[in-house]
């Protein structure tokens, strides 16, 4: 049996965690073990489900609003960018976190393709994983405004305007992304030369874990900002839509002020924004607070926000499959991508057929 490499001191890696021998015997295990080992199993399957399933449905996403947005949805090209963009950053950066609550500690491993990385890297990936959960919310509002103005002035924002839109989005979360890195890099010296791994699975050796103390400033400070700005951009979001609808309503001339046409159009539009709110609501906004509420409490929840991050993590491929469903040209575009493998299949099939069924004719001749 090979023998297993442990740390019985912190370490580059591992700053507040290390291995501890066994308070009886005073001795380190001979083997490695891991109490969590069924739920390891299904963590990994649901990490790869993600990686493959996910990213083959954002980027389908991405492949669809930029070469099949047709017709009357031309003009919104840029407002369903901004949809894409954030679930394939968001997806990028997932890692398959698995996590523990436990007296408003809360600690994080990298289970996905980071963890071959050092300490530095893996906060990068945690930060920018951060920064992502707030992105997806942030622009809502914006796509949402992109769609008012349009409706509102009969114009559609530039290039330039709608960049800016963007990237206004994008600074208003950039805070999160550098508290959630202070956080989980430093915020564990509040309790000095503590070993964290006491708190964690009964797992040998300890696994490189990022830990976020909500007694340290940071921490507070990222979970603070996360909850305004994901509350604060869902409220812009609804009363735009109510600015919207209001606007679509209006009558004119004894009719709607807009045509029939036109209504249809943002009709599909509307669906489509609230679908986008009512998943990040789901899941995001719900398991999210599943995490938050136990750890300002500082009520163990023991792997509670490792069953959360797995609802989380299925955004971008929710998303995408209610966008296409939704939006007229990419479910056209799919189902005729369907109808035609269809087709192949089907001919080929029957082609194989009349050769075999030509082939026992020719033998029987």
């Amino acid at each position: 049996m090979a023998q297993v490499e442990y740390h019985p001191a912190p370490h580059k890696q591992s700053p507040y965690m290390w291995d501890f021998p066994d308070p009886i015997t005073g001795t380190f295990p001979t083997y490695a073990y891991d109490k969590m080992d069924l739920y390891n199993k299904f963590h990994r399957a649901n990490y790869i489900g993600i990686v493959i399933v996910g990213g083959s449905l954002s980027m389908t996403l991405f492949y669809l609003v930029v070469f099949e947005t047709k017709g009357v949805f031309k003009p919104y090209i840029k407002m369903l960018l901004m949809c894409s963009m954030s679930d394939m950053f968001f997806w990028m950066f997932f890692t398959g976190f698995k996590g523990i609550l436990i007296d408003g500690v809360y600690f994080l491993s990298i289970n996905g393709a980071a963890k071959h990385f050092d300490r530095e890297v893996q906060l990068m990936f945690l930060a920018c994983y951060g920064f992502g959960i707030c992105l997806i919310h942030t622009i809502l509002p914006a796509q949402a405004y992109f769609r008012y103005h349009a409706l509102k002035t009969s114009t559609f924002l530039s290039v330039k305007k709608t960049l800016f839109l963007f990237i206004f989005s994008v600074i208003c979360t950039l805070p999160t992304a550098y508290f959630c890195r202070a956080g989980f890099d430093y915020s564990a010296e509040i309790w000095p030369n503590y070993n964290y791994a006491l708190l964690w699975y009964k797992e040998f050796p300890v696994p490189v874990a990022h830990i976020a103390n909500i007694r340290h400033f940071n921490v507070k400070m990222y979970f603070l900002q996360a909850t305004i700005l994901i509350n604060l951009s869902f409220g812009i979001f609804i009363y735009i839509l109510r600015l919207t609808m209001r606007e679509l309503n209006q009558e004119s001339n004894g009719g709607f002020k807009y045509s029939n046409k036109t209504r249809q159009l943002q009709k599909q539009l509307t669906r489509f924004l609230i679908c986008q709110a009512m998943v990040t609501f789901c899941n995001s906004v719900i398991p999210v607070a599943a995490i938050l509420i136990p750890l300002f409490m500082k009520i163990d929840a023991g792997a509670t926000p490792s069953l959360c991050l797995f609802i989380v993590g299925w955004v971008p491929a929710v998303n995408p499959v209610l966008s296409n469903i939704i939006i007229t040209p990419y479910r056209r575009f799919i189902i005729g991508c369907f109808k035609r493998l269809i087709g192949a299949v089907n001919s080929k099939v029957s082609r194989n057929s009349t050769d075999r069924n030509h082939s026992a004719m020719i033998s029987n001749t």
